[in-house]
């Protein structure tokens, strides 16, 4: 009876998934739903690369540190003709704004199109045309093509004043044309469209000149921004409001995989790849005996444990049949080999 019940415990969990099992197969399925993608509306993004990756925080503070881009495939750029920046803000209410910016390329060296850092060495306060706007806010931008734009990329501190003559721009309001002192720092990143005179996007404050304005969220916005004194989100102080806050960067070009040398360990030697095995591109990794067994329905592992204890009995109780059997054999081979005795009765 105990062996008719483990079997059938044994083919319970072979043929009917625990309940995490049926949770993770429920997790693979949602997984296939497509989820909205707003630039599956850009009919031109299909033809662009993605280079840079940053989940913008809150608070940014790239005055002496490198920027952590979550994917950063720039050096592996051979050559371009147009660049693209995508910007997806999402607030707590769960409203998404999206912006796509493309136009021609203003600068042959990748490396100068991420967030302009004093590291990064990047300064564009220039025009650039063929300038493409797609947003899901058509109320505060205009979508289209072929527009004149221009860029304020600089990590310094800037001030009102239409220095660079820019058409629309104001000289006492943060706007599409601004003065860059060319000291202190603050960090612009904005892209405008001249004709609309419009911010397409602004990513400020991410090279704070002070710990009291470290403390401040970055200033991001899409559109114009409804400050008093500024249009392009200078002072703003707003990244906090945001629950997303993605930036991607694009490029119509080739990019070509550079090999790249194995890291070394602190050792100095190279880095283990045992229990690894590459297949297709893809790391995967062989599970130990013991990770196998961790892995196993309780249930599944309780008849294993019970099957053990089973088969030990049996060999147990075999084992003591036998050597029982020997000594009642030896026994008897004693009383056959024992010289019979003459007794004297009293």
């Amino acid at each position: 009876m105990l062996s008719q019940f483990l079997l059938a415990t044994f083919a319970m969990n072979i043929f009917i998934p625990s309940q995490d099992v049926a949770a993770s197969s429920a997790r693979s399925e949602k997984s296939y739903k497509k989820k909205f993608n707003f630039l599956d509306t850009v009919p031109e993004s299909t033809n662009y690369t993605m280079i840079y990756s940053l989940k913008i925080p809150k608070k940014a503070d790239y005055s002496e540190k490198d920027v952590k881009y979550k994917r950063d495939y720039h050096e592996d750029v051979v050559n371009f003709t147009r660049v693209a920046y995508f910007l997806e803000l999402e607030s707590y209410s769960g409203l998404t704004e999206y912006v796509w910016v493309s136009f021609d390329g203003h600068t042959n060296d990748s490396s100068l199109l991420g967030v302009p850092t004093f590291q990064s060495g990047a300064v564009f306060q220039e025009e650039v045309t063929g300038l493409n706007v797609y947003s899901s806010r058509n109320d505060t931008i205009t979508s289209g093509e072929g527009f004149i734009g221009n860029l304020e990329f600089w990590p310094t501190t800037y001030i009102p004043g239409n220095e660079a003559n820019v058409d629309g721009a104001s000289d006492i309001t943060y706007d599409i044309g601004d003065t860059n002192t060319g000291f202190g720092s603050y960090g612009s990143m904005q892209v405008h469209n001249t004709d609309t005179t419009e911010t397409v996007f602004a990513f400020n404050r991410w090279s704070p000149a002070s710990k009291a304005q470290g403390k401040l969220p970055v200033d991001l916005g899409i559109g114009n921004s409804v400050l008093a004194d500024s249009r392009d989100w200078t002072g703003a102080a707003n990244g906090d409001k945001y629950k997303k806050r993605n930036l991607k960067i694009f490029i119509l070009g080739f990019l070509e995989k550079k090999k790249k040398s194995m890291k070394m360990s602190k050792a100095g030697t190279k880095g283990s790849t045992k229990n690894k095995k590459h297949k297709k591109g893809k790391n995967v990794q062989t599970l130990s005996k013991l990770e196998m067994i961790s892995r196993l329905p309780i249930s599944s592992v309780l008849f294993f444990i019970a099957l053990g204890v089973v088969i030990g009995g049996t060999v147990f109780m075999a084992t003591q049949g036998a050597r029982s059997k020997e000594n009642v054999l030896e026994s008897y081979a004693q009383i056959a080999v024992t010289p019979r005795r003459d007794y004297t009765f009293l």
